[in-house]
C-alpha cells in the first residue's frame, strides 16, 4: 500500500516524530501522501487492514466547496514541486499548474 488516508492514520508517536510530523506547508489536504511517500523513502512501510473503519459525521468542512477545492489543487501542486526531480520537471509543472488548479477547482460536483 503506497498510501492511507489521514482521516483515519495510525502510527507511533516516535515514527511520526522521526519522519518530522505532518508538512505544515500543506494544510488539510495532501499532508497524508507526503508523510507516506516520507515512511517509505526512510525505509518503513504503510498498512492498510479492512479490519479498521470510521463513520465521518457531518460535513468535512465548513468551507464553500470551491474553496476545499481549490485548497486540494494548490496542495497536489505544492506536492508535486517538492517532489520534482530537476529544473524540467519543476517547469513543466510551474506551466501545468494553473490548468490543473482550474480543472481541480470548477469540476462538475460529484464527477471525479
Amino acid at each position: 500500500m503506497d498510501v492511507v488516508s489521514g482521516a483515519l492514520m495510525f502510527t507511533r508517536a516516535e515514527d511520526f516524530r522521526t519522519l518530522g510530523g505532518f508538512d505544515e506547508e500543506f494544510f488539510l489536504h495532501v499532508e497524508d501522501v507526503d508523510i507516506c511517500r516520507r515512511a517509505h523513502e526512510a525505509g518503513g512501510s504503510v498498512i492498510y487492514t479492512p479490519l479498521a473503519g470510521a463513520l465521518h459525521y457531518g460535513a468535512t468542512s465548513e468551507a464553500p466547496a470551491r474553496r476545499v477545492a481549490r485548497n486540494k489543487a494548490d496542495n497536489l501542486i505544492l506536492y508535486f514541486r517538492k517532489y520534482a526531480s530537476n529544473p524540467f520537471e519543476r517547469l513543466i509543472i510551474s506551466a501545468l499548474a494553473p490548468l490543473l488548479r482550474f480543472a481541480i477547482t470548477f469540476r462538475t460536483p460529484g464527477q471525479g
